[in-house]
């Protein structure tokens, strides 16, 4: 996709954020100016030309209950997801190189599809033991770095 002529490679922090506009630390300091229509995205479709999901590009959306990822993205970053209630799985394209698993921090995800690619997944701070132990079971053979 392009805006302006310009092909569109990341979708920056906070930008569909369904919360807050931006952080101090742990303290969000003024609700994102388009809360309220943020709120109402059911779904998203991450065009191919996407490389980058920023940090809390899509938290916080309350009605987010589908993320279509195209192949071509490369990284998401913490907490892209994290808050979304109603979003309950994840398929990650096989282009997918690094997910940040804070990237569905408090987000009810119960299916999570790997891509064949993935060569690096950062579960330190997921909290859900359940899942960290299904991740280490399950991720493709090509991850080359596993934080725990």
């Amino acid at each position: 996709s392009e805006m302006g002529g310009m092909p569109v490679t990341s979708i920056g922090e906070f930008c569909f954020n369904g919360g807050y506009g931006h952080s101090i630390g742990d303290i969000y300091d003024f609700p994102h100016p388009n809360k309220e229509n943020n709120n109402k995205i059911t779904k998203v479709t991450v065009p191919s030309s996407v490389k980058t999901i920023c940090a809390e590009a899509f938290s916080f959306m309350e009605s987010l209950n589908e993320v279509v990822l195209n192949v071509g993205l490369e990284l998401i970053d913490e907490f892209a997801f994290a808050n979304c209630p109603k979003l309950a799985q994840l398929n990650l394209p096989d282009s997918l190189v690094t997910f940040e698993f804070t990237a569905v921090d408090v987000t009810p995800v119960t299916e999570l599809v790997f891509g064949s690619n993935l060569k690096s997944i950062d579960i330190t701070n997921f909290d859900d033991f359940y899942v960290k132990r299904l991740v280490q079971d399950y991720v493709p053979l090509a991850v080359q770095t596993l934080t725990t």
